[in-house]
């Protein structure tokens, strides 16, 4: 008890973490190109919403995983999501050497942070299409496991 208080006082977003099988917040955000994407589309769809950082090394390494998927699945109605909380010039620069398919929205206000209790990142959610937590991956997801359990949701 007294060290889940000390987390919650140290790291308080880690407390309210969404959890497989909880209904996944929705939150509205821009892109990098100034698009507002209000509710992500939660509903209708599966989704998956990466959290991650320009700075963050492993997070470098799942963009290149996120692109595949997004690039096979999205005709199937699979939306993929970015979110940092870098600035639109630190992910322009990051964007240069690592090239991003899928939407990144910017969270500088920490508000889907916050409502997903992300910590620490990378940290990706799958989403099935009646706005659930199926799945949530610590550090970077393996393409092969990520992929499985896309097909699955999306039978």
């Amino acid at each position: 008890m007294v060290g889940l208080l000390l987390l919650t006082v140290i790291f308080p977003q880690s407390a309210g973490a969404i959890q497989v099988g909880q209904a996944a917040p929705e939150f509205s955000l821009s892109d990098i190109n100034g698009t507002v994407y209000a509710g992500v589309g939660l509903r209708g769809n599966v989704v998956i919403i990466n959290f991650w950082a320009t700075w963050c090394p492993p997070c470098a390494g799942e963009v290149k995983v996120l692109n595949n998927i997004y690039k096979k699945y999205e005709t199937k109605g699979l939306k993929v999501f970015g979110i940092t909380k870098d600035t639109v010039p630190e992910v322009k620069k990051f964007e240069a050497s690592h090239p991003i398919a899928y939407p990144v929205l910017i969270d500088s206000r920490s508000t889907a942070h916050i409502l997903y209790g992300v910590l620490p990142i990378p940290v990706t959610f799958l989403i099935d299409s009646s706005g659930v937590v199926v799945k949530k991956y610590i550090g970077p997801p393996n393409q092969k496991d990520l992929e499985s359990d896309i097909r699955e949701i999306l039978r």
